[in-house]
């Protein structure tokens, strides 16, 4: 890959997964969020990605070589997977997003105490795929090294049963409260007791309703 500064190293990272991989992958993302059931909405597709990847105190950074204002893109790991030097035979019937930002404007985005060395050029294969979960539809993008999912905008996790919890502990009060009041000789005493269970029971209930 040449640039102003001249020639760079130009990578692709082969997929270790398929697109028939792609729903169980999303299933078990899903699973492990407590999203519940979701379904995949038409074929994913495979497009290779750009990126200036820096080795930053022996941890490497990408920097999207495309401009976009996609958060997602800035949270990619660099994945553990197989390079070979670009090839354009290596692609199939994938998308190629081609590099657009040069090396030297993707390097003003790392902290200024680390842009030593020039970056690599290096493409990455992601599955862009569309997915509903309830009545909301997510855009997502599977890394296709590594599985790693990356959703645009998640749905609020599935909570358990809050009633069935405040009933609960509701219960539980009610009973301290009596065994308060009966068990302890003065109204004086069992008062500031009854109180404070009170209070805790406020707690309890409000506070989980509005997590």
């Amino acid at each position: 890959m040449l640039d102003l500064a001249g020639a760079r190293l130009h990578l692709l990272c082969r997929p270790r997964h398929s697109s028939a991989e792609v729903p169980g992958l999303l299933r078990r993302w899903s699973g492990g969020r407590g999203l519940g059931e979701l379904a995949v909405l038409g074929a994913p597709h495979l497009a290779y990605y750009p990126f200036w990847r820096y080795e930053l105190a022996g941890r490497p950074r990408l920097v999207p070589a495309w401009p976009t204002l996609d958060p997602r893109w800035g949270e990619i790991a660099p994945p553990d997977a197989e390079q070979v030097v670009f090839d354009p035979a290596e692609l199939g019937g994938a998308t190629l997003v081609e590099a657009a930002v040069e090396e030297a404007a993707a390097r003003t985005r790392l902290p200024e105490t680390e842009r030593g060395k020039p970056g690599t050029l290096v493409h990455l294969p992601f599955f862009d795929a569309s997915i509903r979960v309830g009545t909301l539809s997510v855009s997502v993008l599977i890394e296709a090294g590594s599985g790693q999912v990356y959703a645009a905008a998640l749905p609020l996790v599935r909570r358990t049963s809050r009633s069935g919890a405040s009933a609960l502990v509701l219960g539980a009060g009610l009973l301290v409260m009596i065994a308060a009041a009966a068990l302890l000789p003065a109204w004086w005493v069992a008062l500031p007791a009854v109180a404070v269970t009170a209070l805790f029971l406020y707690g309890g209930v409000v506070g989980g309703e509005s997590q």
